[in-house]
């Protein structure tokens, strides 16, 4: 039997943070964090992927070019990068989406695929415009494709969405909002509905089910005939108990990431603008004496020298004085669509 432990509250430190945090989203007494089958039920990661178009304006921001994107989405879609690896090493499944990569992502992952040239067509246009800005952000021109989804041929766990939200990415915050309203509120339903699909998952009906469900069917039909309300009622019940049963294959514990050459510069610019209050703010403790800085914020990325940290960071205080207006009048949603990318927020949807 269980026994309560005499002890501080608080004495075990972060341990004690986590068991709490685990016992809020299990919703058991006892946590179980070594009882996989017990506490931790299918677990999942959700990988959302897109470009940025700030890159594609100006390379020096990463180390890597903006082709780097598809590679490893395709490596992804394969079973080969770390995400997948590590979510097969612990039994998840791995939804890696494509919310605006700029290259085809149609075969990652397909027995037949033929990757070409992995620069997709960035490396095509030379005038460092991408087509969102060439065309207005989210223009009818800029038209979404329809969503396909499959299975990883050669990593099983995986599977690959197809969800793009603007073909090429985002634009260029350095000159205009990263992504329109429309972009932006698209990109987070995008997250919403990835972890309702994961979470409420549904496999076949086992034999129980399909029995409960047929005799809640059959006992509705005779109780309508009957004309009893407490039969139809009964019926209900059952059909519900059944579904619900169904329900708890899903995912219980769903991990988030994602992936695009130049997130960490949207990811610093958003810090900073969430981290300075806003003009009618007046829900936040008082300001720091020093607001954060975008040097402060920015770091080296995937392996840039602290020249170009500093160019990346003087690039972010940039686009934060040309968008003020827009963060002041909308507040964090606007920092996420002038200063953030479509991956993150994909993200911010799965979370809301």
């Amino acid at each position: 039997p269980r026994r309560a432990r005499a002890k501080p509250v608080g004495s075990l430190g972060a341990l004690e943070d986590w068991a709490a945090r685990l016992a809020a989203l299990q919703r058991p007494y006892w946590p179980a964090a070594d009882r996989p089958a017990a506490s931790v039920r299918a677990p999942a990661l959700l990988v959302f992927a897109a470009d940025h178009g700030c890159v594609l304006a100006h390379p020096s921001l990463s180390a890597f070019p903006r082709a780097v994107t598809l590679a490893i989405f395709r490596t992804i879609a394969a079973g080969g990068a770390a995400s997948a690896v590590l979510a097969k090493a612990n039994g998840a499944s791995l939804e890696l989406i494509d919310v605006g990569v700029d290259g085809d992502t149609s075969t990652a992952g397909r027995a037949d695929a033929a990757y070409g040239d992995v620069a997709g067509g960035a490396r095509a246009r030379d005038d460092k415009r991408s087509p969102s800005e060439e065309r207005g952000v989210g223009s009818e021109a800029e038209r979404r494709p329809l969503p396909t989804e499959w299975v990883s041929h050669a990593a099983p766990h995986v599977r690959v969405l197809v969800r793009k939200v603007a073909p090429y990415g985002t634009a260029n915050s350095g000159t205009a909002p990263a992504m329109s309203r429309a972009q932006c509120a698209a990109a987070m339903a995008e997250g919403a509905a990835a972890v309702r699909r994961i979470v409420a998952r549904a496999l076949p009906a086992d034999d129980n089910d399909v029995g409960l469900s047929a005799a809640a069917t059959e006992t509705g039909a005779a109780s309508a005939a009957a004309a009893a309300e407490g039969e139809r009622e009964a019926g209900r019940d059952r059909a519900r108990a059944a579904r619900a049963r169904r329900q708890e294959r899903g995912a219980n514990v769903v991990c988030l990431g994602e992936l695009g050459i130049g997130n960490t510069t949207a990811a610093a610019a958003l810090l900073v603008a969430l981290a300075r209050p806003l003009p009618a703010d007046t829900t936040r403790a008082p300001a720091p004496r020093q607001p954060l800085r975008a040097v402060d914020a920015v770091g080296v990325g995937t392996g840039l020298d602290e020249a170009a940290r500093l160019a990346k960071a003087a690039f972010v205080e940039r686009a934060l004085a040309r968008h003020a207006q827009l963060i002041a009048a909308e507040g964090a949603l606007g920092a996420l669509r002038a200063l953030g990318g479509l991956e993150l927020a994909a993200m911010a949807g799965a979370v809301t």
